[in-house]
């Protein structure tokens, strides 16, 4: 049984330093800084400021990248009760994600 519990928190951290990896690289890292930038101007030239809003809000690229993450690693491996999962991670990356962006800035 402890056996069991030690793989899912291999498991949860894991996930968390992948989720916190993707969702930097969506928010936050120059690579893509442009194309990101792009996608906003975009957006508002639409008028579709909740698009662009989405593209600049951390919380948001956070969720729906983590969901894309469970989703893609509850088809390979056993995750019990994936939303759980989901919702777990982003409390976990939400805050490591605005806290490294504090220490860096």
């Amino acid at each position: 049984m402890l056996e069991t519990y030690v793989v899912l928190v291999i498991k949860f951290v894991a996930l968390a330093l992948v989720a916190l990896r993707i969702s930097w690289f969506l928010i936050e890292d120059i690579i893509i800084s442009d194309q990101r930038a792009w996608l906003v101007v975009r957006a508002q030239k639409k008028g579709r400021p909740k698009l662009a809003l989405f593209w600049k809000c951390p919380f948001c690229l956070g969720l729906w990248s983590q969901i894309a993450l469970v989703a893609v690693v509850a088809q390979f491996t056993s995750l019990p009760w994936p939303g759980l999962w989901v919702l777990a991670l982003n409390m976990v990356v939400a805050p490591a994600h605005h806290f490294i962006d504090q220490a860096i800035k």
